[in-house]
């Protein structure tokens, strides 16, 4: 081992190593007093055998820099496509150092270098790395790659600690990429469910925020969007301007026209309706409101008080229509919207009349000559267009955008009117309503 002590600011160091193919010996050591931060020196190292070469640093603190035909500190060699020259390190000597930059270096060789590109490249600690992209030159036997300033990781030396290089014949290697912290997922927004401005349509918990009710109701020229559109047997009434009778609700009696139900099936038997099936949105329970069996003398209902909000205005629901009324002067189902007081109609947003009277199973009676009673099930045909009931139906949406901030009632129902010249028994009207909702459009 050589050294050579020079009293310099700057200082170049020149690298020594065995003649080609020469084994892992090392060549002199070569030890310089501090040069000023950013400043470069020289300093040349004896040849070893026929190689011998030279590398410009630029450092604070005392560093020696050793030669080697191998890689030193058990590092592993460069591989292939590459091909080294030879491997020196710098190590910092009586104390602390810092480099910064290293190169450019040269080595001769002594014979024709073999074409191709060379570099100097680093050890950072994972993997052998290109200190500079541009590829060296090559004079006669002497071949001078490029250097740069090391990456901050490489430049604090603890005394007795090294950074390890190699010049090599072959590609520039990358610096190892820097693993990105892999990123938190951020939870995947749930859709906000759409507001439902109905409370318990589908009556999962019985009656609870519809209340049983009944209003004056005055009688209508005409169906209100009607479907399909009654035909009637008698001429439509001109409409009255007095309110007719409430239905008899009273608190204690309820259940007299309004109760709860299981969803009934098809029993049209009309090849437009026969297929029907029971919504599945209905769920397991339904309203009936009314009387097969008898009139009603009056409206009768349920209820719902609510605010109607901007993001919810579109009434629906599923209406199933039954009974032996035919006559839309005398009888409708409906729904209207009440004002807050539950006494002044709004807007009605249906009204017609669809019956349908299948004896022994909706609408008992000794009668089997209505209209209302499907000729497949010995309906006389009187009217056979009255008998559109006896199945599931959606209706809507209602646009309630005009009452949007205000307090207004929903209303499902049926009417019959009290003074009906032929209050058969049997003259019943009955609905049943089921998976009512106010969403948005």
């Amino acid at each position: 081992m050589f050294n050579k002590r020079l009293s310099v600011v700057a200082a170049l160091i020149v690298l020594g190593v065995a003649a080609c193919g020469g084994g892992n010996g090392t060549g002199p050591t070569v030890v310089f007093p501090n040069p000023a931060t950013g400043q470069s020196g020289t300093l040349t190292i004896t040849p070893v055998g026929t190689t011998s070469g030279q590398v410009t640093v630029a450092t604070v603190g005392t560093v020696a820099a050793t030669g080697s035909a191998g890689p030193q500190g058990s590092l592993p060699a460069i591989t292939a496509p590459n091909t080294a020259v030879f491997y020196f390190s710098i190590t910092a000597q009586n104390g602390a150092a810092t480099l910064t930059s290293v190169g450019p270096a040269s080595v001769d060789t002594h014979t024709a270098p073999a074409s191709g590109s060379y570099f100097l490249a680093y050890w950072n600690g994972t993997a052998w790395t290109t200190l500079k992209a541009t590829p060296g030159t090559i004079s006669g036997t002497t071949i001078t790659v490029q250097g740069g300033t090391l990456p901050t990781a490489q430049q604090s030396l603890a005394s007795g600690a090294s950074d390890y290089f190699v010049v090599y014949n072959g590609i520039v290697e990358p610096p190892t990429p820097t693993p990105s912290p892999t990123p938190t997922p951020s939870p995947t927004p749930s859709a906000s469910p759409t507001p439902n401005g109905i409370a318990n349509g589908t009556f999962s918990n019985g009656l609870t925020s519809w209340t049983p009710c009944s209003y004056g109701h005055v009688g209508l020229v005409a169906p209100v969007n009607a479907n399909p559109t009654p035909a009637v047997a008698s001429p439509q009434p001109t409409g009255s301007t007095a309110p007719i009778a409430a239905a008899s609700i009273v608190p204690g009696n309820p259940v007299a026209l309004v109760q709860l139900a299981t969803p009934p099936p098809t029993y049209n038997t009309q090849a437009a309706h026969a297929s029907a099936t029971i919504p599945p949105a209905l769920g397991n329970n339904v309203v009936m409101i009314g009387d097969a069996q008898g009139e009603t003398k009056g409206a009768a209902g349920i209820c719902q008080t609510v605010t109607v909000a901007a993001n919810a205005t579109q009434l629906r629901f599923y209406i199933y229509e039954a009974g032996t009324q035919y006559n839309f002067k005398y009888a409708d189902q409906e729904a209207t919207i009440l004002d807050s007081t539950g006494t002044t109609v709004q807007t009605t947003l249906l009204a017609e009349l669809n019956c349908l009277w299948n004896p022994g199973v909706i609408g008992l009676g000794p009668g089997t000559t209505s209209g209302c009673i499907p000729t497949a099930d010995g309906g006389s045909g009187t009217y056979p267009n009255e008998d559109n009931g006896g199945y599931w139906k959606l209706e809507g949406p209602y646009d309630l955008s005009a009452y949007v901030g205000r307090t207004v009632i929903v209303d499902l129902g049926i009417w019959d009117n009290f003074n009906d010249p032929d209050p058969t028994p049997a003259d019943g009207n009955v609905i049943w309503v089921g998976a009512i909702s106010l969403l948005g459009t």
